[in-house]
């Protein structure tokens, strides 16, 4: 049972976290804080029976509640600190994203970190980028980040491809209607690019276990296709296709 409020208690502050800005160095200070408080806490339940006297009600313990409020705030704090520290920092001149929205061309170097998701007329690719230079400079940056590019439709792009792209880097789109934007940013991308030139430079560059993974499940896919006739195949297929769009 405790275990059940402390996990609730460090979702809830990653979900507020998500939804309210604040320092890294000030969820710190919280959680050290309230660490301090359940030390001392602690070291009260312990001594104050030896002594003869009975533990005095501590403001921060709640009858009935199977754990002290000072460590439900301790892991509501640790887990907004968890989300805020792992968020990039945009305007780092070694992200991506400080690149956005430049009025020149870049060349980008990356590997691709996920399948393409191929549509009727385009194919996103997901990639992990590792150099960058503009279009008419003489010498490559390193960089980190991910980053999607919308190239044209047709290609044999394959996980591990290490990839070069020539395009604009953009700020992902948003609307009244909807933020791609913040969707990609829950999947950890913040730059965008809509009109590419890609190139492949290079076969099976990642993780040998996922490309095995993955050449399985396209063979699956294929397998299916060639066995059952749609709308059969395309129903059995659904729920992997949804999942790769969701990633995506």
């Amino acid at each position: 049972m405790p275990l059940l409020w402390l996990s609730l208690a460090f979702l809830a502050g990653i979900l507020l976290a998500a939804s309210f800005s604040m320092p890294t160095w000030a969820w710190a200070l919280l959680c050290g804080l309230f660490l301090i408080l359940g030390i001392i806490r602690s070291l009260l339940s312990r001594f104050y029976p030896q002594v003869g006297r009975p533990v005095p009600q501590l403001p921060f313990s709640l009858p009935g509640l199977p754990v002290s409020l000072v460590w439900i705030f301790l892991a509501f704090f640790l887990g907004g600190f968890r989300y805020q520290s792992v968020q990039p920092d945009l305007g780092d001149p070694g992200f991506i994203a400080s690149y956005n929205d430049q009025e020149v061309e870049q060349v980008i170097v990356g590997t691709l970190v996920r399948p393409p998701d191929k549509r009727d007329t385009y194919t996103n690719l997901r990639m992990s980028v590792e150099k960058i230079k503009p279009i008419d400079g003489l010498q490559f940056a390193p960089i980190s980040g991910l980053l999607l590019a919308r190239v044209p439709a047709g290609g044999e792009w394959r996980y591990g491809d290490g990839v070069r792209l020539e395009g604009w880097l953009e700020t992902p789109p948003e609307d009244e209607e909807f933020s791609y934007r913040e969707y990609l940013a829950q999947r950890g991308i913040h730059s965008y690019m809509s009109r590419v030139k890609a190139e492949l430079l290079l076969r099976d560059q990642g993780n040998p276990l996922l490309s095995a993974i993955y050449a399985f499940k396209a063979r699956a896919l294929h397998t299916v296709y060639r066995i059952y006739p749609d709308p059969e195949a395309s129903l059995l297929t659904d729920v992997t296709q949804l999942h790769h769009c969701r990633q995506v």
